[in-house]
């Protein structure tokens, strides 16, 4: 038995193919299974989201989907540990997502204050940094600067964590839009990790598109198994891809024959691939802030929303700000490689204005048909 599972073991760990079909194929077919069924529970047990002002939505849904996530990271994690001989980190992963999925469970269940999911986040994220394969050594350059004191990398490295985990989770406003922008971003990281050799990250961000991509067919339906992914689920695909973005910053820099971008434009990727639930969270603070309310209060004007108004239709947004992402994906790749780290910068400082100008005229349209309907209504 023992020589079966060693002969399993090694030939999946020479033919990546197979072993990512296999990934593939267990994180679909989990997903497929286990969705159903907790919609089913969460039905009998009357486990749903009331419609408050702020909804988009118009019937009353179950928010649970995020317990097959965290279903599927228990399973597949050992797995590809074992495939790819990874260390600890996989343990430190799983440890990270059990306490976010417990804060994310009791805020889909009965509401969380902002303070309990806050503390929940700082402790799942401190056992993701502590990781050696999440401590940013050097910086390349970015900035001027090269090495960095590992304890000021911790503490930079943990308070990025907890800004992205809460970044992703105010993007899962609409039906599809974490999925597709999830997808997005772990594809990208499936390509990187790939070129760098790094398997095991390769085959965690592998796990999760594939069962981002199984979920979209009950979040995007308007039938009877119609879920969402809830708290549960975006906090730990926050948390998974917060910590792909610290590994491929820990991680060496790309063979100069394969390089896509120079070293020091890494964390200018980072925020390319990033960009859409940044600069959601960063836009949304700040117009809260100016306006005197808590950063952390709940409203309806993120850019979801501001685009819902205009489409009228989730898929269309998500599929925008979905395109929109790889967009800025794509621009900075075309430019990275060759220009200095200068010149990038100010490509996508221009591009950020560019996108951020564009939302304001979308906020300024719908302003006026608003001020239109509301003179129609009153005729």
């Amino acid at each position: 038995m023992n020589e079966t599972i060693d002969f399993l073991k090694d030939y999946l760990t020479h033919n990546h193919l197979l072993s990512a079909i296999l990934l593939v194929f267990i994180a679909s077919i989990c997903v497929n299974i286990f969705t159903p069924r907790i919609i089913v529970v969460a039905k009998k047990k009357n486990l749903i989201i009331p419609i408050v002002t702020r909804s988009s939505h118009r019937k009353e849904i179950s928010s649970l989907g995020g317990v097959a996530f965290f279903s599927v990271f228990l399973i597949c994690i050992p797995l590809i540990n074992l495939i790819h001989f990874g260390n600890y980190t996989g343990y430190n992963l799983i440890t990270a997502l059990t306490i976010l999925f417990m804060v994310g469970l009791k805020d889909d269940l009965v509401n969380s204050s902002p303070r309990v999911k806050l503390n929940g986040q700082f402790m799942a994220s401190f056992f993701v940094v502590l990781s050696p394969d999440f401590i940013i050594s050097n910086y390349h350059g970015f900035l001027g600067i090269y090495e960095v004191d590992p304890i000021i990398s911790i503490l930079i490295s943990l308070l990025f964590l907890v800004f992205f985990i809460n970044s992703f989770n105010l993007i899962d406003g609409l039906d599809g839009l974490a999925s597709i922008i999830g997808i997005v971003v772990t594809s990208t990281f499936i390509f990187l990790f790939m070129l760098m050799k790094d398997y095991f990250f390769a085959g965690l961000s592998l796990v999760t598109v594939s069962m981002l991509f199984a979920f979209l067919r009950f979040n995007l339906t308007n039938g009877k198994l119609k879920i969402f992914m809830g708290d549960c689920g975006s906090l730990n695909i926050g948390l998974i891809i917060g910590a792909l973005s610290l590994r491929f910053l820990a991680n060496e820099p790309i063979d100069i024959d394969s390089r896509i971008f120079s070293p020091e434009n890494r964390i200018l990727f980072i925020f390319s691939v990033l960009i859409i639930p940044l600069l959601d969270t960063f836009r949304v603070m700040t117009v809260r802030i100016l306006n005197g309310d808590s950063p952390l209060k709940a409203d309806r004007n993120h850019l979801h929303h501001l685009l819902l108004d205009f489409f009228k239709s989730h898929i269309l947004v998500s599929l925008f700000l979905g395109v929109l992402n790889l967009t800025v994906i794509f621009i900075f790749i075309a430019i990275s490689k060759t220009n200095s780290i200068k010149f990038v910068s100010s490509v996508m400082v221009l591009t950020t204005i560019i996108i951020i100008f564009g939302f304001y005229l979308i906020n300024t349209i719908n302003k006026k048909n608003k001020k239109t309907f509301n003179k129609t209504i009153k005729q």
